[in-house]
């Protein structure tokens, strides 16, 4: 007797097995309500990370940096779970059998790829931040253009050998007795994925637990390295600048996803690994739930990825351009007298012109240049915004991040100062 592992959980399988499943006559076994729920994830899974890679995409801020690169090969990853993994999935929970022959070994392979490559990118991230925050001073020099690319590669390739190669050349499998009939060829067809016990170890090993002892290692490496300067820090009574409360606070956030990763697929991988050891000791239901909890790690990062300002500030940008304008801490009510409707509707750029011109009539000069307590970087880079300038110039005067002196005195980057609207 053997184990397998279908898309309806796992059975057991011997050779007197006449092709039906329990429960039916004929083998089918549908459950629409779960299918319309595994619907449901792999829509917000693909949404939430296709809104990750076109934040990335759209805002040279984020596309610049190499720590954004890693995030959205990982989103690129949940994505192709998505749409090569869950939905095929889906279709045949609600079905009750695999209606996509042709397709069985390569969907197992994409699927052990996909996941794998996550793990890996999840690891990619976990090292990066590492450099980040124990190399603060050596890091640009370490990051190069070059190595984020290899270590984006790697992960990739390393999850394509590990999963096509054992699949498509059979080594993963335990071979079918005599008598036993191939799933594939039953009526109602079954896509199983029958792993022998040397490879689901090995595989489990290198897809979860030696990725993810690297990663707690990792970040508790960083805690403790950021408690450390925390400390020096408070003895010195000086405040930490903004880059490393940048890096401490990118840390935290990815020692979430970490941990939001762990507690979704780690429950999948042991039962993966007692499995073919002792095929009676997991559940048909329990093994759905941890394969669904694993898939649902991929619909969360979106949401993980949120709690970053950058991003939140992305996402800002795509959804909503006039809530984002109304959190550039500029308030027309204050300022000029006139209010602006900053709910997001779509209502053209003439009223925001409008504004504009109010704005150069009331507090102008004779010139047409803004008055001086108008004429500051917050105010300028606002007006910028909101009087219709193309996206290339938008994001110059995003760049001029302004740092805090005294008095809500604001200084550029190139050395200006202004006073906060």
């Amino acid at each position: 007797m053997s184990y397998e592992v279908s898309t309806l959980g796992y059975t057991q399988r011997s050779n007197n097995d006449s092709g039906n499943n329990p429960g039916t006559e004929n083998g089918a076994n549908p459950n629409v309500a779960a299918g319309a729920a595994l619907f449901f994830v792999t829509f917000a899974t693909a949404g939430g990370n296709i809104l990750v890679i076109a934040a990335v995409l759209s805002w040279r801020k984020l596309k610049k940096k190499f720590s954004s690169w890693f995030i959205t090969s990982l989103a690129t990853s949940d994505v192709l779970v998505a749409f090569l993994v869950m939905i095929w999935n889906a279709v045949s929970l609600s079905l009750g059998y695999w209606p996509f022959a042709w397709f069985c070994k390569i969907h197992h392979a994409l699927d052990i790829m996909m996941s794998t490559a996550s793990i890996l990118n999840l690891c990619v991230i976990a090292v990066d931040r590492y450099w980040a925050v124990m190399f603060p001073f050596s890091y640009q020099e370490k990051m190069t253009k070059r190595r984020a690319l290899v270590m984006i590669a790697s992960a990739w390739i390393v999850s394509a050998v590990l999963s096509f190669v054992p699949v498509l050349t059979g080594i993963y499998t335990v071979p079918l007795e005599e008598g036993e009939i191939d799933p594939i060829e039953l009526d109602p067809p079954i896509c199983d994925f029958i792993l022998n016990r040397y490879y689901a170890v090995v595989s489990s090993c290198i897809s979860f637990y030696i990725p993810s002892a690297t990663m707690i290692l990792i970040y508790m490496r960083i805690y403790m390295e950021a408690r450390r300067q925390q400390r020096i820090i408070s003895h010195q009574n000086r405040p930490l600048n903004s880059d490393q409360k940048g890096e401490h606070k990118a840390a935290k956030t990815l020692g979430l996803i970490l941990g939001v990763f762990i507690f979704c697929w780690l429950p999948f991988f042991v039962v993966n690994c007692i499995k073919p050891f002792c095929p009676d000791c997991v559940s048909n239901e329990v093994f759905v739930v941890v394969l669904w909890l694993g898939w649902v790690n991929s619909m969360m990062n979106p949401l993980l990825y949120a709690t970053n300002r950058e991003f939140r500030t992305a996402f800002q940008r795509l959804l909503c351009y006039k809530s984002y304008l109304r959190d550039r801490r500029l308030e027309y009510s204050n300022t000029t007298g006139y209010r602006y409707d900053t709910s997001c509707s779509m209502d053209g750029n003439q009223n925001k012109r409008k504004i504009v011109k109010r704005l150069l009539e009331r507090n102008g000069g004779p010139n047409g240049k803004l008055g001086p307590h108008l004429d500051s970087p917050t105010t300028l880079r606002a007006l910028h915004d909101i009087s219709g300038a193309d996206e290339s110039s938008r994001d110059e005067f995003d760049q001029e991040e302004n740092i805090p002196l005294q008095d809500g005195v604001t200084r550029t980057r190139n050395g200006e100062n202004g006073y906060k609207s």
